[in-house]
This record gives structure tokens, sequence and C-alpha cells, in this order.
């Protein structure tokens, strides 16, 4: 489930219940999800044949929850966009449990960000919810959210630590930030620490924020 590449068709609720697109990379999960939320009373599941997920794919006039990867590049996060722009669709994305990726998502505008490994009850509770317009997702990103931005402070950071932060905004652990710069997991610590110092940040979901809202 690491990113979107399944065409969904997402129509308008009716008496079949909440319309749910299913947009994974998967193509034995999206038949899975599909099958088992059409088990579930007041759900209608659609999957499609395996594409490109684009803006394309629905009407404007169309609503209901897709239910979607993470994107894996670039291109695919402004096709993700694309999607939450459209006010009539809630869009719910399965990933790994990040709290900078799920800061992220959020920020573009998804409706929710649910661990890829959550329960299938979890699951449709989620789309629930975020049909009914709530924002599903840890406390502790849906608070970072809600206390508003920082003040733009990212001139006093080195190139490093821009780099740093934003390779953590992408989602990426420490270890993996270490691989990509060359240098240890110890000296990526140091410059988040700094970062976090010099822009008065607190954690990791505070950070991804910052670094959505300011741009690095």
């Amino acid at each position: 489930m690491s990113h979107p590449s399944q065409q969904a068709t997402v129509s308008s609720t009716t008496s079949s219940g909440i319309r749910v697109g299913i947009a994974l990379a998967s193509s034995l999960w999206n038949q899975l999800l599909v099958d088992s939320l059409n088990l579930v009373p007041g759900l209608c599941a659609t999957g499609g044949a395996s594409s490109v997920l684009a803006p394309d794919l629905l009407a404007p006039s169309d609503t209901g929850v897709l239910v979607t990867g993470v994107p894996s590049a670039h291109e695919a996060w402004q096709r993700l966009q694309n999607w939450c722009s459209r006010p009539s669709v809630r869009v719910l994305l399965l990933g790994e449990n990040r709290p900078a990726l799920a800061a992220r998502s959020l920020r573009l505008g998804a409706s929710g960000f649910l661990d890829w490994e959550s329960s299938l009850v979890t699951l449709v509770k989620a789309i629930r919810g975020v049909h009914a317009g709530e924002i599903w997702a840890e406390r502790k990103v849906t608070m970072g959210l809600l206390r508003g931005a920082h003040a733009d402070h990212s001139a006093q950071l080195t190139g490093r630590e821009q780099i740093v932060l934003a390779s953590l905004a992408q989602g990426l652990r420490n270890k993996e930030i270490a691989a990509r710069l060359a240098i240890t997991e110890t000296t990526v610590k140091s410059h988040l620490n700094r970062a976090y110092h010099k822009l008065n940040l607190t954690d990791r979901v505070q950070a991804a924020l910052y670094v959505e809202r300011h741009g690095l």
C-alpha cells in the first residue's frame, strides 16, 4: 500500500450507502478490501483496473471516500493534491505509521491517515468518520495542525540542517536520512536538534508541519 496506482470510481452517496473508491498499489489488496467493505452495511466499495491515479478519474459532481496509499514520488504527491482539492471527495490514506507522513498528507488536504496494518473495523470507522467531515489521524498529529504556524526562521538554518529537515518531512527515518546524505545517524540527530532549537520546535511532527508551511 505504498503508493496510489489503481483506478477507483467514486460516485454520489445513494441508498446503497457511502461510496468508497479503493485505489491501492496492490491489485490483491484492492480486491480484498472491496469484497470486505461491501459486506459492511452502509458501504458500497468499488475498485477499477490498474492505472495511474489521475485527477480526471472522477466527475466534478461525484462524492464519496477515496482510500489510497501514500505517494512514493513527487509526481504522485501532485496527483494526490488534485484529489484532495475536490470538495466532494474525502481522501483517506493508508501508510506506514510515521507522524511526518501523516502531517504532510493532512496539510495537503487529505481527510485522514491510517496505519496500513489497522484492522478492518478501524478502517470502517475511519471511512465513516472522514465521510462525516472528521479529520482522522493520531491525536498528536491533529493537535500539531491545530497549534498553527510557527514563524519563519529558516534563514537561521545551515544548508545541511535544511536538507535534513526536508528529508524528515518526506517521512524518512534518521537511518534513511543518514544513508541518503552519507553521514552517521548521530550526525543526523545533531542536525535535527540544532534545527529544532533554532525554529523552536519540539518533535518530528512539528518539524514536518514547519517544512510544509514554509518550504525548505
